[in-house]
Formats: structure tokens, C-alpha cells, sequence
């Protein structure tokens, strides 16, 4: 029942689109935020996450902006082998929200080409009032009975519109703009005339007065995706999440009632922390610190327990078997400090920059234990490798990681406990996809 339940939770999970990074470690982490909404896989660990974030729309829309997101995370912490054996499951689950600040030059990047092509559009438009709207604002003058006044109220509507549009506004636009009042009622009519025919003109030649505000958006999209631009982005953030994981261990045998033998470990816990992403050109770098209050179950031997029980009655017997994963050894909770560093460089395999893979060099560390007995100060070493085609929203990749690279945990065992192996003997490797909702284009 409960690997079902697990394997429902996840699955609901997923259903809500909830700050993920681009890459990750072997537990999960990341530093550089994955733009937008996006669903990730740890095939080898079981690790299923979510995350949204705001930031596929802020450098288009403008290049200083506030930001926000979230994720969520589920795994089994006991790895995919739980899945399809008779084992319990040992359900791990964390909710992230972060906000912050993001500084770019995207839009004021393309000001020189946005220029060059708004003088085109203005010079479209103008060309469009000549073989339209000028009319409009002769004939309509003639319900000005003095020739005098219609030259004035002519000359002074034109120099209007033409300063609206160089202006930057959209031509479309100025009719509902216009200023309809004037101590000469005749000219006040004559103004309100012209609206009326102004609007239904440029209602038929919206293929020309195309927002100026689109194009910028589109320059700036293209422009984070050109890696050869001097585009850069860099983003300060606050975070903080919650931490749940619920097992069973094992305390002490009790030869009385085995079952009771085990007990139910609850853990609660939680971090606060601050980062920063610097992108240029085709470099990312995250960083990270935070404040975690964890506990030390990775660091806990697991087994499998079975209790058989009989029962005879008149020469027959019936037995049951309850099998049960628990762990054992001192286990308690812990207060850390957590740094990540992640470098990742997009390299282009095709000179239409169709496909591309990001190399992805971390770090990850657990720094000033307030109890070096349950968990040492480490240090993880890794590289990842990812692949995406830049018109489709999906990354596949995998990592080599070197866990406590210093062997700190062995060297704080006893001497006779102590179990030391080569760096090559200790790396782990995982496989991860991740899907994102939108295209990866201005990674």
C-alpha cells in the first residue's frame, strides 16, 4: 500500500507545474535556474521534480525586473530498486520558494538595431497617412466653413500625428489619443470626425502598425540566444523550503515482540539561504550558501527485516512474514552550512546552433557541522553533460560525481572501521532528463 501510495503522490505531483535548475548533482541540486516551467527525472535515483519560475519573460518584457518561483521534489530514498521489490519505501520530499532581482541588458542591446528598424517603420507609416489619412484630414476640414481655420486646424492635427508616431507610439493607437476639445466648436466636430475615420482606416492595416514593444522583445529573445553577443544577466535571490522524510529504524532488538524492535523516525527540516546567477555570452555560474537544519539518514546502513509469525491449532500451523526496510546506527538531526557552485558552458554542435550541450563542472559542499559525529564536513566534485536542440523544450544528460572527495567520512571513523578507496572507486553516475514547457532558446 504505501509503494502505491508513493508511486500516486508522485504521479499527482506532477500534474502541478510548481525554480529548477538547468543541470544537476547526483542529489538533485542545482544552481542555475532552468528558465519557465519544468518537470525533471533522476532515472537512478528516483528523484521526480517540478518548478516554475518567472524568468523566461522578465529580460524581454524589461531588463530590470523582480523575481520569483518554487519546486517541489519527491524521490525514494532507498533508490529505483524499491520500486519493483517487495521492500518499503522510504518517501523523501522538499519544497523550495526563492524571489530576487535580475539586472540584464537584453533590450538595451538591441537599441541600435531597434532604431534602425523603428526609422523604417515610422518612415511606413507616415507613407500610410500620406495615402490615407491626409485625406481624411482635408475633406473632413471642410466642415470648417472659414478657409483660414481649416489650414490651422489642418496643419496643427498632422503635426500631432507625427510627433505621436516618432514618438515611438503605434499609428493605430493615436486615433484614441487624440485631444477632441477646442474653443471652436466646429473644430472640436472636425476632430471628432477625423477619429471616427481614422480608426476604421487603420483598422484594415494592422500589418503596418505592428508594437514596436513586439519587436523589441524578439530582438532581446534572439539576442540571449546569440551566444557571440555580449548579452549578460545577473540575478540575486533569497530562498528557503521545507525538508520531509518519514522511515523506519531500527533501535534495539526486543526479543519479547520483535515488531517492536523498530521505530518510526519522522524528520522535519528545513533551509534559508542566498545565491546569485551571472550569465555571458555562452557562460552560466550559480552560487549558493544556505543555512540547513538535515539529519544524517544518507550516512545509515538499510536492510531488509523479515518477522515471521506462526500460530499451530490441532496439529496445523499457519505463519505470516512482515518485511520491513529499516535503518540503523546513531542517527540524529544536524545543522549545516551548504555551498553549491555550478560553471556551465553552452557549446553549439551545429553552425545553425540547432543543437547544443552544456558542460556542466560542480561543487558541492557541507560546511561547519554543529556535529561532526552524525555528518562530516565534505565536499562532492562533479561533471555533467547535457544535450538539447534549441527549438525543443526537452535536456538529456548524465553526471560523474566524486562524493567527499577528501574521504572526510572515513577518516572520522574509527582506525579499524575506516575503509579507504581511490577516487575511481568511489564515482557515481546518474542519467536525467528534463522537460521544460517552453522552448530553451534563450538559455
Amino acid at each position: 500500500m504505501k509503494k502505491t501510495t508513493f508511486l500516486v503522490i508522485s504521479l499527482a505531483y506532477a500534474t502541478i507545474v510548481a525554480a529548477q535548475g538547468i543541470t544537476q548533482s547526483a542529489d538533485g541540486k542545482s544552481t542555475v535556474l532552468l528558465p519557465g516551467a519544468a518537470a525533471s527525472i533522476d532515472i537512478t535515483k528516483t528523484n521526480l521534480s517540478f518548478g516554475y519560475n518567472n524568468l523566461d519573460n522578465i529580460v524581454v518584457q524589461r531588463n530590470n525586473r523582480w523575481m520569483l518561483g518554487g519546486s517541489m521534489a519527491v524521490k525514494n530514498k532507498d533508490g529505483i530498486g524499491n520500486l519493483f521489490s517487495s521492500g518499503t519505501l522510504v518517501p523523501d520530499g522538499t519544497l523550495d520558494i526563492f524571489g530576487g532581482y535580475t539586472w540584464s541588458n537584453a533590450i538595451l542591446g538591441v537599441e541600435g538595431t531597434a532604431n534602425a528598424y523603428f526609422k523604417n517603420y515610422v518612415a511606413a507609416l507616415l507613407k500610410t497617412f500620406e495615402d490615407s489619412a491626409n485625406g481624411v484630414f482635408l475633406t473632413e476640414s471642410a466642415v470648417i466653413l472659414d478657409p483660414g481655420d481649416r489650414n490651422i486646424a489642418y496643419k496643427k492635427l498632422l503635426g500631432e500625428y507625427q510627433t505621436f508616431v516618432s514618438a515611438g507610439h503605434v499609428a493605430n493607437r493615436f486615433p484614441a489619443g487624440m485631444n477632441l476639445t477646442d474653443t471652436d466648436p466646429s473644430v472640436a466636430q472636425y476632430r471628432k470626425n477625423v477619429q471616427d475615420k481614422l480608426t476604421k482606416i487603420f483598422a484594415g492595416i494592422t500589418e503596418k502598425t505592428t508594437d514596436f514593444d513586439a519587436y523589441r522583445k524578439k530582438a532581446a529573445q534572439e539576442r540571449i540566444a546569440d551566444n557571440r553577443s555580449n548579452f549578460y544577466r545577473i540575478s540575486l535571490f533569497t530562498f528557503g523550503g521545507i525538508h520531509a522524510t518519514e522511515f523506519k529504524r531500527f533501535t534495539k532488538l526486543d526479543t519479547a515482540d520483535y515488531s517492536k524492535s523498530f521505530a518510526n523516525e519522522y524528520f522535519r527540516g528545513g533551509k534559508i539561504g542566498i545565491g546569485v546567477n551571472v550569465a555571458y555570452r555562452q557562460w552560466r555560474l550559480g552560487v549558493t550558501y544556505a543555512y540547513e537544519m538535515t539529519n544524517n539518514l544518507a550516512s545509515l546502513n538499510s536492510a531488509d527485516y523479515t518477522i515471521k509469525n506462526e500460530s499451530t491449532n490441532n496439529g496445523q500451523s499457519i505463519s505470516t512474514e512482515d518485511k520491513i526496510t529499516a535503518y540503523s546506527g546513531n542517527y540524529g538531526k544536524v545543522e549545516v552550512n551548504e555551498l553549491n557552485v555550478d560553471l556551465i558552458y553552452n557549446i553549439k554542435l551545429d553552425p545553425k546552433a540547432q543543437t547544443h550541450v552544456l558542460l556542466n563542472p560542480y561543487i558541492r559542499a557541507n560546511l561547519y557541522s554543529r556535529d561532526t559525529s552524525l555528518i562530516t564536513n565534505t565536499f562532492n566534485l562533479g561533471l555533467g553533460a547535457y544535450f538539447y536542440k534549441a527549438t525543443g523544450g526537452f535536456i538529456g544528460g548524465l553526471y560523474i560525481e566524486l562524493p567527499d572527495a577528501g574521504n572526510n567520512a572515513e577518516r572520522n571513523k574509527q582506525l579499524a572501521d575506516q575503509h579507504l578507496l581511490p577516487p575511481l572507486k568511489r564515482l557515481s553516475f546518474g542519467i536525467v532528463t528534463k522537460f521544460s514547457l517552453k522552448s530553451l532558446l534563450n538559455f
